[in-house]
């Protein structure tokens, strides 16, 4: 199989395949299918549309999606981006490897030492590009009150006179003319509970209080809670109440008040 420049498209990488690697991508992505494609030029055309692309990572686990991330973060859908350069990005980490060969089964990556993704699979990450690789390092929320230097009042009143035309201060300008930073996040602090727009993600979370996630190639470690039986009935039992008085005012309201369409014959479907 040819290197790919770094303006190859995946047209002309998919008509280098041979038909065995073609098959497996028809098996692993069967709505590429539907209708057949005339061409390779159409086959590579519909594998990359957004719909396509969201469907192929319906069943992607989250390393699979971190690379992608990472391809993405590294503007992989722009021109190639050397293998080497991706694994160093995940620390080494040899899972890459394994999940970039099954990216290109299904044809959202190509290329081998230098490989290129298509723009849509942004469209298929449950999360915005980059969070995983350039944000790794999450600040800790207990730690986001040191955004606040002490003689600051910790209120969102000090903001009031906050503009977008402030910028850092230099060294050696006075404390009265300082732009106040935060330690934790490297930017900017901003209010409580508040995320200033241009804030990475993982900010808004220090300054909720609340951690932020998925960060990192590893897959976030999920807490199971369990309840009583007797607490899930009485949730259970709430929700169907809800439902019963929500059912009630619906009638009440068509009884006092009978719609337009129901007392002209019934209600109908416009085409």
């Amino acid at each position: 199989m040819s290197e790919p420049d770094p303006a190859m498209p995946l047209g002309t990488w998919l008509a280098g395949l041979p038909d065995e690697q073609l098959i497996r991508l028809l098996e692993l992505r069967p709505d590429l299918t539907q209708p057949p494609p005339g061409s390779i030029a159409a086959l590579a055309a519909r594998a990359q549309s957004r719909q396509s692309v969201k469907a192929a990572t319906d069943d992607l686990d989250f390393l699979r999606l971190s690379v992608l991330d990472g391809l993405l973060f590294l503007h992989a859908d722009a021109s190639a981006v050397p293998t080497a350069k991706l694994v160093a990005l995940f620390g080494g980490d040899d899972r890459v490897l394994t999940a970039l060969d099954d990216l290109r089964e299904r044809g959202l990556v190509w290329g081998e030492t230098s490989v290129r993704v298509t723009a849509e699979a942004a469209s298929g990450l449950p999360w915005h590009p980059g969070q995983v690789t350039s944000e790794a390092t999450v600040p800790d929320p207990r730690r986001s009150p040191n955004c606040w230097p002490a003689s600051t009042p910790r209120s969102a009143n000090s903001w009031s006179g906050w503009s977008r035309d402030r910028r850092w201060a230099g060294p050696g300008t006075p404390g009265r003319r300082r732009t106040v930073r935060c330690s934790d996040c490297s930017r900017p602090a901003a209010p409580p509970g508040r995320r200033r727009h241009g804030d990475p993600a993982a900010a808004g979370g220090g300054h909720a209080r609340s951690a932020q996630g998925p960060t990192g190639v590893d897959p976030p470690d999920p807490v199971v809670s369990t309840l009583a039986v007797a607490d899930t009935d009485a949730a259970a039992a709430g929700s169907a109440i809800d439902v019963l008085r929500e059912v009630e005012l619906v009638l009440d309201t068509l009884s006092s008040g009978p719609v337009a369409e129901l007392r002209s014959g019934g209600l109908g479907f416009a085409r």
